[in-house]
């Protein structure tokens, strides 16, 4: 038996990525979403199998986004002196994704158009090495701002969402748009050519209280979230 606060850190958190893959462009078609336990799992957003022999920049993008939905989603809504290790495995892969994108796929100007063999890395100079790491790092930062920007902007379906997973336990992604009342045109891009920042619109934001006795400073959002995951097709 699931004790009930783990199980609405697991919603908050399945939430987050669902609601990071509905609304970002390129992101994998989402399959159901449930907090029935899997192994080490508590909950997980599983997606659809398509066939793809390669994927845009804004796909990898979108993809790094969704696996730091689970994270956003519990900074704002608990705080982040309660952030849990649930999104753990999501940082490994979105690493190691995120790795492939400066190392193999030549997707950072400043590293430039090379491929690297992940064995290969610790032979390069340091100097390489720690540009290597410092645009992989901005890689992820930037995603995680994108994926709180998207979660601020849209926290009452975060709310929505979560609450209905506690209730239901599992949805399909069609009984997920009929209670959010999911219109596809609200979809964004992740792929930006100026720097990103974590402003997001301040037209829609407004100031959340960070839920009793977490003790962590009020965030700019519009509700609750947190849980445990995976990547491409289980986050």
């Amino acid at each position: 038996m699931v004790p009930r606060k783990e199980k609405e850190l697991t919603a908050y958190h399945e939430g987050g990525h669902a609601i990071v893959a509905l609304f970002t462009a390129g992101s994998n078609p989402i399959y159901k979403a449930t907090l029935m336990p899997r192994g080490p799992a508590l909950g997980m957003v599983t997606f659809t199998n398509e066939d793809e022999f390669s994927k845009t920049r804004e796909a990898l993008l979108a993809q790094l986004d969704v696996a730091m939905g689970g994270r956003a989603a519990e900074e704002l809504i608990f705080g982040q002196a309660q952030v849990t290790t649930g999104a753990g495995s999501d940082f490994n892969q979105a690493t190691q994704l995120a790795t492939r994108m400066v190392t193999q796929f030549g997707m950072s100007d400043k590293v430039g158009k090379m491929y690297y063999e992940a064995r290969d890395i610790e032979k390069l100079s340091p100097e390489l090495q720690n540009l290597i790491n410092s645009e992989v790092k901005n890689l992820l930062d930037e995603s995680y701002e994108r994926a709180k920007s998207t979660l601020i902007k849209h926290g009452d379906k975060l709310e929505i969402l979560a609450q209905a997973l506690l209730k239901e336990e599992t949805l399909t992604v069609d009984q997920i748009k009929l209670r959010l009342g999911y219109d596809e045109k609200l979809k964004e891009s992740p792929y930006r050519p100026s720097k990103q920042t974590s402003s997001g619109d301040g037209g829609s934001e407004r100031k959340y209280k960070s839920r009793k006795g977490s003790g962590a400073t009020p965030q700019t959002y519009k509700k609750p979230a947190t849980a445990q995951s995976a990547i491409p097709n289980l986050i």
